[in-house]
């Protein structure tokens, strides 16, 4: 049996990470008999595992927080939050999310250590538990690309920072197509490496961007550049939500990582970029 500050995960098969109830309630702030009262009133209906025990996944915790959000913000009833829920909740973790054990959770720690941060303070800005954060900072479970990206976000670096794409030795020379793939988390959107090595202050990456795809979050980082070269097609990109570029083929756009950035391929064939990012 779990404890009570305990996450459920198969750390064999990557099995769908799941919360207890006084897990959740933490997470949500509120009580245990809180959420078990919502759930009478059928505002949620919580899942059992094989002991019978209630479980909570990140969907329900994005519902949950939604409901305490119109009980106690907004003090509606019953009736208005089931009928509000019926509307606006959308899934936030799909059923099918897809689980990496290979980052560098070591890092994870180390950046927050670093940044003197306690585990239930990056936790509760993340989403998750503290409980389920150092599973992840101690290689103990695997983690989402959206929580991923949270933490990243967090500590102000790019997601590529934790991902464990290098291999074990460093190679000089990464010829055409052998360069490893890395996870964007973002729909029709293909990265890979052309470097290697554990020690580089920069990544060096090739995208292809499908049309109408692209990140269309305006994010940022705390230190470092960026430099995006267009290979081929088109590139549209927004720096500080205000000023508009259009990087066509050999064109390039060059700006501090701290400036807010989003963009996408605004064409109707796919763009492939060279992306360099620099870590200082």
């Amino acid at each position: 049996m779990l404890s009570e500050l305990e996450t459920q995960y198969n750390e064999q098969d990557g099995a769908k990470i799941v919360f207890n109830i006084s897990d959740v309630a933490k997470i949500v702030g509120v009580v245990p008999a809180t959420i078990r009262n919502w759930e009478n009133a059928g505002l949620i209906a919580s899942k059992r595992n094989e002991s019978n025990y209630r479980v909570f996944d990140f969907n329900d915790i994005e519902i949950l927080k939604k409901i305490k959000e119109y009980s106690s913000q907004k003090n509606m009833n019953i009736s208005m939050i089931k009928n509000l829920l019926s509307k606006d909740i959308t899934v936030i973790f799909p059923e099918n999310e897809k689980y990496y054990k290979e980052f560098y959770h070591a890092m994870l720690k180390s950046y927050r250590e670093d940044g003197g941060y306690t585990l239930e303070e990056v936790s509760k800005t993340v989403g998750i538990s503290p409980s389920y954060l150092s599973r992840i900072e101690n290689g103990k479970a695997g983690i989402t690309f959206e929580v991923l990206s949270k933490l990243a976000g967090f500590y102000g670096e790019s997601t590529l920072r934790f991902f464990d794409v290098k291999d074990d030795v460093d190679r000089e020379l990464v010829k055409r197509g052998e360069g490893k793939k890395l996870e964007t988390g973002l729909e029709g959107v293909a990265i890979q490496s052309l470097i290697d090595g554990r020690e580089n202050t920069f990544e060096a990456v090739r995208f292809v961007v499908n049309p109408g795809c692209g990140d269309f979050k305006a994010h940022s980082h705390k230190s470092g550049e960026e430099f995006i070269h267009v290979l081929s097609g088109v590139l549209f990109v927004m720096l500080d939500d205000s000023k508009e570029f259009i990087v066509k083929t050999g064109d390039s756009i060059h700006f501090k990582s701290a400036r807010y950035h989003k963009w996408h391929n605004p064409g109707k064939k796919s763009t492939e970029l060279l992306w360099i990012h620099s870590y200082i």
